[in-house]
């Protein structure tokens, strides 16, 4: 596949995803980069790390990440587990 970026080649990989909670958010706006805020887009399993499928360009370091559909119940969990404010 060809870097959206760049143009170049990009190459197959994985990035590791890890720590606490070991989940990623999207946050479309700088102003909505709080610690409570963003969309969860990948549920890991806590204390442990995960591979999430990747491609990389060596070029200019863009990266495209294939992320696994999120189940309802991952979501309604973390809510559950959200620490207190």
């Amino acid at each position: 596949m060809k870097c959206p970026k760049c143009g170049e080649e990009m190459e197959p990989g994985f990035m590791m995803v890890e720590g606490y909670s070991a989940n990623a958010k999207w946050y479309g706006k700088e102003e909505e980069r709080l610690i409570l805020g963003g969309e969860l887009i990948y549920h890991g399993k806590m204390w442990d790390m995960d591979w999430i499928e990747s491609l990389r360009c060596r070029n200019c370091n863009a990266v495209t990440l294939f992320l696994p559909r999120l189940k309802a119940k991952a979501v309604k969990e973390k809510v559950k587990t959200r620490p207190p404010i």
